[in-house]
């Protein structure tokens, strides 16, 4: 019985222990350097990086971690992904960039544009002052060029 219980839990629940592994590793704000080969191909399959953009922070929304809602940052654009759209705002065209602490619902944080404004929710201890800081540091190095 020992053998058999040993089995069960090294044959089916390990090898699921590390997928569980691997997805902690993606959970939270990524930035450049640690967004993984996973996350980047979902982005470029959901039509996120243009001709020349590059990833700078991304956060996927999702539990399962599978990008049908996610927010992203590039070198060009502040993004929101969500059941198949694409919305989005020029870094260039970004007025003003607003936080909101929302308790036990994380950050917030409003982009705006003289057409648009982006409302993006990051959960609490997914490092949301990360993306914020990301964000404003690029849409200052926009106006700047």
């Amino acid at each position: 019985m020992r053998f058999l219980n040993l089995f069960f839990v090294s044959t089916l629940l390990l090898p699921g222990c590390t997928n569980c592994l691997e997805d902690l590793d993606r959970q939270g704000v990524k930035i450049q350097n640690q967004i993984d080969a996973k996350s980047e191909n979902q982005m470029r399959a959901n039509g996120l990086l243009g001709a020349g953009e590059r990833p700078l922070a991304y956060y996927d929304t999702t539990m399962s971690l599978d990008g049908t809602e996610s927010y992203l940052v590039t070198n060009l654009a502040l993004k929101h992904y969500q059941r198949g759209m694409i919305h989005e705002i020029a870094l260039s065209e970004i007025e003003s960039v607003q936080h909101q602490d929302a308790g036990i619902g994380g950050d917030r944080i409003i982009a705006s544009s003289p057409s648009r404004k982006l409302v993006l929710e990051i959960a609490p201890l997914n490092d949301g002052p990360l993306f914020l800081s990301e964000l404003r540091q690029q849409v200052a190095r926009a106006r700047r060029n």
